[in-house]
């Protein structure tokens, strides 16, 4: 039924919103993409993007918040497992990374990789108490500022030019350039 939530249809019409206000985004900054603009794109009436958003703002916000909640439920942290959650954050990233790499593009107010490394927080800091036993909250707090940053900066390049290397050699890189002390 066409009214009904998450039938075909109605994922169907959110599918192509969402695909036209992408390749929008690959061209125009977000703040200057109208409803018109994706409507005719998509080949819907206003009415029916203004019934699933309330902007393009919404839609964006809708975007990344669905890539947040895929990678937050894919991924089983715990102390141990650094790795294994990073690999799949990264393994999500790249299957996604068409819409990953104009979320994160230097044209739009992204809170997509932030928000993620935010939520593991502690069970990362857990991990940082084990390589910097000695350090005190201050420096772990900065250790993890560093790492978030660092992080972020890596993947936004390696989707951009380097996605040819796979979510488990990223993965690496970042992990032997976090835990590698300089003596």
């Amino acid at each position: 039924m066409a009214g009904t939530p998450n039938n075909r249809r109605t994922l169907y019409t959110k599918k192509v919103i969402r695909k036209e206000f992408l390749a929008l985004l690959q061209t125009k900054d977000l703040s200057r993409i109208t409803v018109k603009e994706i409507c005719e794109q998509a080949d819907v009436n206003r009415g029916t993007f203004y019934k699933y958003y309330s902007d393009p703002y919404d839609l964006f916000q809708q975007i990344e918040n669905n890539l947040i909640e895929e990678i937050m439920s894919s991924i089983q942290i715990n102390e141990k497992a650094l790795d294994s959650w990073l690999v799949t954050i990264l393994t999500i990233l790249s299957e996604n990374k068409d819409a990953v790499r104009i979320i994160l593009s230097g044209k739009n107010e992204s809170r997509l990789l932030s928000s993620i490394l935010e939520r593991v927080r502690p069970q990362a800091f857990e991990q940082f108490r084990h390589i910097f036993a000695d350090s005190s909250p201050d420096r772990l707090d900065l250790y993890f500022t560093y790492f978030v940053d660092g992080t972020i900066g890596l993947i936004e390049n390696w989707l951009k030019r380097y996605s040819y290397l796979t979510p488990e050699e990223t993965c690496t890189m970042i992990l032997t350039l976090f835990s590698t002390k300089i003596q």
